[in-house]
């Protein structure tokens, strides 16, 4: 699979995940409560993106000068990679800050951004909107 595939693919899953959540706001909070209950699943969904990021490094890093669609696929991964590394390393603040998706005076991203970042994934992937 080469870049432009994985680069739609993310979108897809950012525009699915925008959907979902869009259309049952309480859903989220209500999941990643039931996320940090439960140890296991907790590590599982930790591990899961870090392995993913590890992925996408190994396999589109050694060519991020070749095109900018490897370097943003290489960025995807270091942001994986971070997001597990978080939830296995600062497993309290991940905690508080699951906690506090329930506050709404609480900042909150807002997931039409994630749609449309979604949707932007999504025509770079298809090639509707270039990168150079």
């Amino acid at each position: 699979m080469d870049a432009m595939g994985v680069i739609f693919i993310g979108g897809f899953y950012l525009f699915a995940c925008a959907v979902k959540f869009i259309m049952d706001p309480k859903a989220l909070p209500k999941i990643m409560e039931a996320v940090i209950k439960n140890e296991a699943i907790a590590v599982i969904s930790a591990i899961l993106p870090l392995l993913m990021g590890l992925i996408l490094v190994v396999a589109f890093g050694p060519s991020y000068e070749s095109s900018r669609a490897d370097a943003l696929v290489g960025i995807m991964g270091l942001f994986l990679i971070s997001n597990g590394l978080f939830r296995l390393w600062a497993k309290k603040t991940w905690h508080s800050m699951v906690k506090k998706m329930k506050d709404r005076s609480a900042p909150h991203v807002s997931m039409w951004l994630l749609l449309a970042m979604g949707i932007t994934l999504m025509l770079v992937g298809l090639g509707v909107v270039p990168l150079s």
